[in-house]
C-alpha cells in the first residue's frame, strides 16, 4: 500500500470520527458556526458530509461574505442550514472579531463571579458594606481578562484556563475587594497601590512556595512587585533545593516578585 493510500485512510478515519462525535453531541442543537464556509471546495464537502443528519434547530453563521456567496461556495452546507425546521441567521462580521468579543464577554462574567464570591466574606470580616463599584471589571481588554481568568484558576502564563465557572474563589474575591476598598487601581494584570504593582492568584490551599514554583513564567511575562496567593499557607519551606538563578544564567530563574499569603499581604500592603 502506497503512502498516498495510507494518507487517504488517515483522513477517512478522521472524518468518520468527526461524524460520530457530531452525531453524539450536536444533534438537534442550536449551532453557532464561525468561518464555516471555506474557500476550499474539498473542505466544504467534508464538513457537509460530516454534518448530515444533525437536524439542527437553528444555524447562525458569522462570516463576512455576502449571503449569496455562502450558498455558491458550499451548497451542501447551505442545504443543511435551510431545512424547513431550521432557523438560519447570517451575521456579516469577521470571525476573529466575533470570537474576541465572545472570549471577552465570557472572561468578564467570570471575573465578576470571582468578585461576587468574596462579597459575603468581605462584609463579615470588615463590617463594611460592599460598594457595587468594587464588583465591576470594565475597561479591560480581552487578553487582560483572560490573564485574570488564569490567575483565578491558579494557572500561570503559557497554560490555558480550563474552568467553565470559578471554583473555590471566596478568599480570592475577598482579597480583591480588600484592595479595591483600599483604593488600588485596576490594571491589566492586577493592581497598583502605593507605588507597587500587585497580582492576585488562586493558591487554593497549596503551600506558598509550591504556588510560587508553579508560576515560574517565561521572561516575557511581566512580573509584579507583590504576588498574593489567596488561600495558600506559608510552611516556610523552599520549593527547590537549588537556589534560583537569574535571567541568562544556566540556573532556571525563580518566580519574580514577593510572594505573600493573604495574611502577610494585609500587613505588607496595609489593607
Amino acid at each position: 500500500m502506497g503512502s498516498s493510500q495510507l494518507h487517504d485512510l488517515t483522513i477517512a478515519d478522521r472524518i468518520e470520527k468527526s461524524k460520530v462525535w457530531m452525531a453524539a453531541n450536536l444533534r438537534q442543537k442550536d449551532l453557532l458556526v464561525v468561518g464555516f464556509w471555506s474557500d476550499w471546495d474539498y473542505l466544504n464537502q467534508v464538513l457537509g458530509d460530516a454534518a448530515q443528519g444533525l437536524d439542527p434547530l437553528s444555524v447562525t453563521v458569522i462570516d463576512p461574505s455576502p449571503t449569496a456567496a455562502l450558498q455558491t461556495k458550499a451548497p451542501g452546507l447551505w442545504a443543511l442550514a435551510h431545512q424547513p425546521h431550521v432557523t438560519f441567521s447570517h451575521i456579516r462580521e469577521s470571525g476573529a472579531d466575533a470570537l474576541d468579543e465572545l472570549r471577552r464577554a465570557f472572561s468578564e462574567s467570570y471575573a465578576r463571579q470571582v468578585l461576587a464570591a468574596g462579597r459575603a466574606l468581605f462584609m463579615a470580616k470588615t463590617g463594611v458594606p460592599c460598594d457595587p463599584a468594587w464588583l465591576a471589571v470594565a475597561g479591560i481588554d480581552g487578553e487582560a481578562l483572560y490573564d485574570w481568568r488564569r490567575d483565578a484558576e491558579g494557572v500561570p502564563s503559557g497554560k490555558p484556563a480550563m474552568a467553565k465557572s470559578p471554583q473555590h474563589v471566596d478568599l480570592l474575591g475577598y482579597f480583591h475587594l480588600l484592595l479595591r476598598r483600599a483604593g488600588a487601581v485596576q490594571q491589566p494584570r492586577g493592581y497598583t497601590l502605593a507605588g507597587q504593582s500587585i497580582r492576585v492568584v488562586n493558591g487554593a490551599g497549596s503551600d506558598l512556595s509550591t504556588v510560587a514554583k508553579r508560576f515560574i513564567e517565561a521572561p516575557a511575562a511581566p512580573s509584579a512587585d507583590v504576588i498574593v496567593a489567596a488561600g495558600s499557607i506559608d510552611l516556610g519551606l523552599p520549593s527547590h533545593l537549588v537556589r534560583p538563578g537569574t535571567a541568562g544564567s544556566v540556573v532556571r530563574p525563580g518566580a519574580g516578585g514577593k510572594w505573600l499569603t493573604i495574611e502577610q499581604a494585609q500587613v505588607e500592603l496595609n489593607v
